[in-house]
């Protein structure tokens, strides 16, 4: 879902864009987000003894900020290269922009789909989980 809200962020229109953009792709992100933070958090600290369990919380916690911070920093570098190859093809500065914030919400759409494809297949099979 949350890719699907990037993707719809990519859309932006350089001008006007809240109402029919915006908004929608907010609204599914944070339902999203809501959605998966429970589950994810629970699934992080399954089969934890119970003596470390701040240890393995502490370690989920620093896995998703350090994992937040590199998507960010890969983001906002595909971002500022768009931005720079569409001024430098002679682009006005807002649309510039607004096509660099564009390649980066396509680019975390690709890796949020791909982090689900991977949890995806990595989910017990329900034949195993019977035995």
């Amino acid at each position: 879902m949350t890719a699907a809200a990037f993707l719809f962020l990519a859309r932006v229109p350089v001008q006007d864009g809240y109402l029919p953009v915006i908004l929608p792709a907010f609204v599914v992100a944070g339902f999203s987000f809501a959605t998966a933070f429970v589950p994810l958090t629970s699934q992080g600290m399954t089969g934890v003894r119970e003596g470390e369990k701040g240890l393995a919380s502490g370690l989920f916690q620093t896995s998703t900020h350090l994992g937040g911070a590199l998507v960010l920093a890969v983001l906002a570098t595909a971002a500022a290269a768009r931005t720079e190859a569409a001024r430098a093809a002679g682009e006005a500065g807002a649309t510039a922009l607004t096509s660099g914030f564009a390649v980066a919400f396509v680019v975390a759409a690709a890796i949020l789909a791909l982090g689900a494809l991977s949890a995806f297949r990595m989910l017990p099979d329900q034949a195993e989980s019977r035995a």
